[in-house]
């Protein structure tokens, strides 16, 4: 029988529930998020304090908290930092985006993103409602990665190693348990993810892990002068996370769905397996939305793996306490230039391993993972 990975789950994990919230960003311990500082920010990021009028009304009032920040007490000395106000009001899952530089982290999770956007009446059938967290991320996002990409088919730089931030920052709904979730992403450059340093802090904050396989860089798989034996983000993430509080026996405490990306480029290779769930979506009218079927893909896209001598790269699915594994490719397509060709270019399974990843975090019902439950009512 073929092994469900998504239900790897001790039964003494649970549901991860936090009393405290931790900063992200610097992990400092928030103990009382309401008494922070709240406060407005200009669009070059200068902070203007934020106080309620003593005659303000409470419409007006919500108004304004829709669009603040508290200020963290936590990080370096003369660099503050923000999060948004809604950030503390819901349940908070904090996604990290691990894999080499050159994987393609960042156009897949645009990808991801973007179609998360555009199908509010289909995600509304398994019981989901996607909304910005904040307006002032999420726009910024949109308009400098996601439109540049989805609506111009241009190739996106390597992530700049930087000060760490929020990606994106999505309010998800979970419509039939009436729960809302505050889900941020991080997607950061390879070399920080691969580094000894505390450059890669968000690694203590995280909730689920969406793991980005190149097949380009595992030897005999595209190619043959491959030098890589796996993939040192992997490697370094999984050792980072094994000395988190809470990590002990034989799996971590974190949900991982392991993305082969530009699975295009084997489609039509030896192995069937690749070619046939990227054919899935455009046979079956809203496969990606039907969960029943991660089991069998998981399964497949390991044995794929690992008959390609590709071990290392299913570290992931191996320690994580639910895991699932994907076919998917965000172009379709190789760059020409400075962009994608017209004619080839969409995106292939991308909602599929962020909804598998969703739903073993619990802000989808994770019973929509069950092969034959296409709806869990």
């Amino acid at each position: 029988m073929a092994h469900a990975f998504w239900q790897n789950t001790p039964a003494s994990n649970g549901r991860n529930r936090r009393v405290r919230l931790i900063c992200p960003i610097c992990l400092h311990d928030i103990r009382n998020w309401s008494t922070l500082p709240l406060a407005m920010l200009t669009d070059d990021g200068q902070e203007i304090s934020l106080v309620r009028g003593p005659a303000e009304g409470a419409e007006s009032w919500a108004q304004r908290l829709a669009t603040a920040y508290r200020r963290c007490p936590g990080g370096d000395a003369g660099e503050p930092h923000f999060l948004p106000q809604a950030y503390g009001e819901y349940r908070r899952v904090v996604v990290g985006v691990i894999g080499a530089s050159q994987a393609g982290k960042t156009h897949l999770l645009a990808a991801m993103i973007g179609h998360l956007l555009r199908s509010e009446a289909r995600l509304r059938r398994i019981g989901l409602q996607v909304d910005p967290l904040d307006l002032r991320i999420h726009q910024r996002y949109m308009k400098q990665i996601v439109e540049p990409f989805l609506a111009h088919r241009r190739g996106l730089p390597a992530t700049p190693r930087e000060a760490i931030e929020f990606t994106d920052a999505l309010k998800i709904t979970n419509l039939r348990a009436g729960v809302r979730h505050a889900v941020s992403f991080f997607d950061v450059a390879g070399e920080m993810l691969e580094s000894a340093d505390d450059s890669a802090r968000f690694l203590g904050a995280v909730d689920a892990l969406l793991f980005v396989v190149d097949p380009t860089a595992i030897p005999r798989m595209t190619r043959r002068d491959v030098p890589t034996i796996s993939d040192n983000a992997f490697d370094h993430v999984l050792s980072r996370l094994a000395g988190r509080p809470g990590a002990h026996g034989e799996f971590l405490p974190f949900p991982a769905a392991v993305v082969v990306a530009k699975a295009d480029m084997l489609e039509f290779g030896a192995e069937p397996l690749p070619g046939y769930w990227l054919r899935r979506d455009r046979q079956e009218a809203d496969e990606e939305l039907d969960l029943s079927s991660v089991e069998g893909e998981s399964s497949d896209a390991f044995a794929f793996l690992a008959g390609r001598r590709a071990e290392a790269w299913l570290r992931p699915a191996m320690r994580c306490y639910r895991s699932t594994l994907h076919f998917a490719s965000a172009t379709n397509s190789a760059l020409s230039g400075d962009r994608y060709p017209e004619l080839a270019f969409r995106q292939r399974r991308v909602l599929k391993p962020l909804l598998s990843l969703l739903a073993m975090a619990d802000v989808l019902d994770h019973r929509l993972l069950r092969p034959g439950d296409d709806d869990a009512g």
